[in-house]
């Protein structure tokens, strides 16, 4: 019997970056780490230094690029991100599309955050996530 063999590409360079802290930001999408072509988002983290105000206050964390259609809450919704809760979430509890893992093979891009307070007072909160390049 002949086996055909392929070859596994490997990586070794895990990267974890944390995002700028937006500290009562406006209601809006912000562009928060870039990532570059075939990067393999592991995990997403987001941390709630000071909740939100209002209980329909909405803040997710999402992506754009990749030749996709900007997708704000791909890797956390607005269940999740919780804005009025303060702490730490992380997207591997979530069941949005890239929660699991996201490869970003087409094009590079970058995480977002999305937030609207819903005329109550300000959070602040930064991103931040693991992810490996893989050529």
């Amino acid at each position: 019997m002949i086996f055909k063999y392929t070859y596994a590409k490997r990586a070794d360079n895990f990267r974890l970056v944390r995002s700028i802290k937006l500290i009562e930001p406006a209601d809006e999408t912000y562009s928060l780490i870039q990532i570059p072509q075939y990067a393999f988002i592991t995990d997403v983290w987001l941390t709630k230094l000071v909740a939100y105000g209002d209980l329909a206050a909405v803040l997710t964390v999402g992506f754009t690029g990749n030749g996709e259609a900007a997708d704000p809450d791909g890797f956390i919704d607005a269940t999740l991100g919780d804005a009025d809760a303060a702490g730490i979430v992380r997207a591997t509890e979530d069941t949005q599309p890239g929660s699991k893992g996201k490869w970003f093979n087409t094009a590079g891009g970058a995480i977002t955050a999305t937030c609207d307070d819903n005329a109550g007072t300000v959070g602040t909160f930064f991103v931040s996530a693991l992810f490996v390049v893989i050529h």
